[in-house]
């Protein structure tokens, strides 16, 4: 488990790059089961092929983003559940933190008073992101099973 502060006590502005960061976490850290940090969601999550593979995460049950922002635009909703599907194991949740109470989100799960803390607009993002994220899972796994 390595956990850096993924949710600021002050509001600052995230410097760190999602998809930057992630890849080196699974690069260096491919066997970690729990990942926090703070970052920025709304930079471009897709990453140059030739720089380095993505690699996958072995093992990673929970990647905690805490207040990280995230643009709430639907493309961008798009390519960050498309990276986070390449980079993160199946069933590996999105926990993101609203007033110091964690919430993470399954497809059927719609507790949308916990995000009272939180901008309304990443709060949106990340439940888009991570319930299209759950249905590509979902697609993946019904694909495997009719092969």
């Amino acid at each position: 488990m390595l956990m850096l502060n993924e949710t600021p006590l002050q509001p600052v502005q995230p410097t760190l790059e999602m998809a930057a960061a992630l890849s080196a976490f699974s690069r260096h850290c491919p066997e970690l089961r729990q990942l926090g940090f703070y970052f920025d969601g709304r930079s471009d999550p897709n990453i140059s092929i030739g720089d380095s593979a993505v690699i996958k995460f072995n093992y990673l049950v929970a990647l905690h983003v805490g207040a990280s922002p995230i643009s709430n635009a639907s493309q961008h909703i798009v390519d960050v559940a498309d990276f986070l599907t390449a980079i993160l194991p199946i069933g590996c949740k999105t926990i993101w933190t609203d007033g110091g109470d964690e919430a993470s989100r399954d497809i059927d799960d719609d507790q949308s008073s916990l995000f009272g803390g939180m901008p309304l607009e990443d709060s949106q993002g990340w439940q888009s992101m991570d319930r299209l994220r759950m249905l590509w899972y979902k697609k993946l796994t019904i694909q495997r099973s009719i092969l």
